[in-house]
């Protein structure tokens, strides 16, 4: 009596026992086929692919479960396993037809860095942009192009870069730097070159970068040489720029530029106080060995800033490790 009161009992425990192993299987099988879909589909564009990869699946679990002994593996495995192998040829099938590959180019879109270029850059640094438009997307504007609506133009870009260097005027106004300010503050990268935006539009009496963008620059222009500002004031140093931040991504691999023990180079500087974390530092190569600040870093609580004391187009596997890290 009690062998015939327990039988439904073990056929009840067998299909929950079923349902589960289904359930289990099913799981890690979906994602198995969905990155198979990603690896084979989308690379040869092709449904077929898709499908042979989710009949394997299916056979290799089956064969598992066969070596087990247990018939509701088996049942379980090829059951949701042909489910599989249906959607896997169903979804990688799109490729065939353009539409996944559309949805490809979207998504490589939305993963390129956008850039904006503000002033006027070198020829350098836009052939170096121009040779990494697969990760790079940007625009070259001057401040008077976004001055009416900074706040807004500037929250389409992942990096601000500043770089007035081959024009005349270094001047940035206050609703400009207010708006780069706290750009910068909510998590945006910036890049400042050399001597740009040490003026406003709005004052004469107004030098350096504190009045206009607060302290995201992480150089001061405060030191004076005969009652001149020096950071105003251009300097030609023959020699090297050296790594200062041993660990720091920017200059990984680089030590010294140029590479040559002998070599030197000619850079455009300013004499710029410290008010951050000194990345490189350029050492002139005359007798007194005078060096300057060559990239200096400001880290803010989500925002960065990156000043360069010299034309970053110079030094084309530095300025891309930036574009890099900012990214």
């Amino acid at each position: 009596m009690d062998e015939e009161f327990d039988a439904p009992q073990e056929k009840k425990d067998d299909k929950i026992k079923i349902a589960v192993v289904s359930v289990a299987l099913a799981i890690p099988l979906f994602f198995i086929g969905i990155y198979f879909v990603i690896l084979m589909g989308g690379i040869t564009n092709t449904g077929s692919y898709g499908v042979i990869a989710g009949i394997a699946i299916v056979l290799l679990i089956a064969l598992i479960a066969f070596l087990k002994r247990n018939e509701h593996w088996v049942i379980a495995s090829v059951f949701w396993g042909l489910l599989l192998a249906i959607l896997i040829g169903l979804v990688a099938s799109t490729y065939m037809f353009g539409i996944a590959p559309e949805l490809e180019i979207i998504n490589q879109n939305a993963q390129k860095t956008n850039l904006l270029v503000l002033g006027s850059t070198s020829q350098e640094i836009i052939n170096i942009l121009n040779d990494n438009r697969d990760i790079i997307k940007y625009d070259l504007k001057t401040t008077q192009d976004i001055d009416r609506n900074p706040t807004e133009q500037i929250s389409n870009y992942d990096i601000v870069m500043l770089d007035q260097s081959e024009q005349t005027s270094k001047e940035v106004t206050k609703k400009l730097g207010e708006a780069i300010r706290n750009f910068v503050k909510n998590g945006g990268s910036f890049i400042v070159v050399k001597d740009s935006g040490t003026r406003r539009p709005d004052t004469v009496d107004v030098t350096g970068w504190k009045n206009t963008f607060g302290d995201i620059i992480p150089v001061e222009c405060d030191r004076t040489l005969n009652n001149q500002i020096t950071c105003t004031n251009r300097i030609l140093v023959q020699g090297k720029l050296l790594k200062q931040a041993e660990e720091h991504p920017i200059m990984k691999g680089v030590d010294q530029y140029p590479l040559k023990e002998n070599s030197k180079a000619t850079f455009e500087t300013f004499d710029v106080a410290l008010n951050g974390k000194e990345i490189a530092y350029i050492q002139s190569s005359g007798i007194d060995k005078k060096s300057f600040v060559g990239i200096a870093e400001k880290n803010l609580v989500i925002g960065k800033s990156i000043y360069f004391n010299y034309n970053p187009g110079k030094t084309r596997g530095i300025f891309e490790a930036t574009l890099d890290y900012l990214g």
